[in-house]
């Protein structure tokens, strides 16, 4: 049959079919392609909407596409009807199952502001019911496009210190001692001076940045806003410290960093989980399952109909630290036992 004629066939039918009412859909904004520990949050929060009878059905979108001179526009491929005929079948299927079903559709900016206020726009395009943002940076860039639709984040340093706020935000908050972390770094390595990954373009991590230098420590602060190829690591270091941002934790990114952090014996430390597998010695998080359990509760909440300014923000007080014993192996560092008896450990 001639393509043409089957999606003009297929469009047909689903106008005429008796189907279900379109979905609810969340947004997504992650702060860059894959940041391991917030895939994981991701994840987590998948599973606990499917034991609360929710099932989640990705909606695709493509491309941005001209409109003549007016800019750029982005479309869901539902609203091609033989795509749309399909995502509505699933659907219904879903439905029959007794599950109820909700639209997610997730962007991965650049790391950088105008990218996150972009995908913002998108997400409101599609007619999302509730933005769900990684990280204060993000927060605050779908805050800025709207104060009316819902906002829900989760894995936010100091939210309420980096504009991550208003009536219509809630979420659950990830901070961390940094104080802690750096400790724990200096008791392994003895460091004299400290280089601190951070990207001048995201609130958060340039909030870490400083809280680091004002610890007392003798710091480089190494801005990765031009991305992974910029990042030089300076030859006076002994540890290096990774901030939030997404333009330092991305998994190909850290990847690098690690590869030239091995070759330079320096040693890495992180605010986010996720990444001592890659190679990182030593990592201090929120706990992800946490983050995942109460961020489902916030968004199930609001689907129902509550509004965020009646939903406290979620203290994240469950933290995480792992340390990759191969890795100290490898730099010929010892990690002290009291940090080995509160650790995860990974050989």
């Amino acid at each position: 049959m001639n393509k043409r004629l089957l999606i003009i066939l297929s469009g047909i039918c689903l106008l005429l079919a008796p189907g279900v009412a379109q979905a609810k859909m969340i947004g997504v904004i992650m702060p860059a392609a894959n940041v391991p520990y917030y895939v994981a949050i991701q994840k987590g929060f998948e599973a606990e909407l499917k034991k609360q009878g929710v099932a989640v059905v990705p909606m695709e979108v493509q491309k941005p596409v001209p409109k003549e001179e007016t800019g750029w526009v982005n479309f869901a491929r539902r609203n091609i009807p033989y795509y749309g005929s399909i995502q509505e079948g699933t659907e219904a299927a879903l439905v029959r199952q007794g599950l109820q079903v909700l639209e997610m559709a997730v962007q991965r900016p650049a790391p950088n502001e105008m990218s996150r206020k972009n995908s913002a726009r998108t997400l409101m395009t599609l007619d999302a019911t509730l933005f769900l943002t990684y990280g204060a940076g993000t927060t605050s860039a779908a805050l800025s496009e709207t104060h009316e639709l819902p906002i829900v984040f989760c894995g936010a340093f100091d939210p309420a210190g980096t504009g991550a706020s208003g009536k219509n935000v809630t979420g659950v908050e990830a901070t961390v001692s940094l104080k802690i972390l750096v400790n724990h770094l200096r008791k392994m390595t003895n460091f004299t001076k400290l280089g601190v990954l951070f990207s001048s373009d995201e609130v958060d991590s340039v909030r870490q940045a400083e809280a680091v230098a004002g610890l007392g420590v003798k710091v480089v602060k190494i801005d990765a806003v031009r991305g992974a190829d910029s990042i030089d690591l300076p030859s006076d270091v002994q540890a290096l410290l990774l901030t939030c941002a997404g333009a330092v934790q991305d998994q190909k990114v850290i990847e690098r960093i690690v590869e030239k952090a091995r070759a330079a014996k320096i040693a890495t430390a992180s605010v986010l989980g996720g990444c001592a597998e890659l190679g990182i010695l030593i990592s201090m998080a929120a706990n992800p399952e946490q983050q995942a359990q109460e961020l489902a509760k916030l968004v199930s909440a609001i689907l129902k109909g509550a509004s965020p300014s009646s939903l406290p923000v979620v203290d994240g007080s469950k933290i995480e630290l792992t340390v990759n014993l191969a890795e100290a192996n490898a730099l010929g560092l010892n990690v002290p036992f009291e940090i080995i008896a509160t650790a995860k450990a990974i050989k």
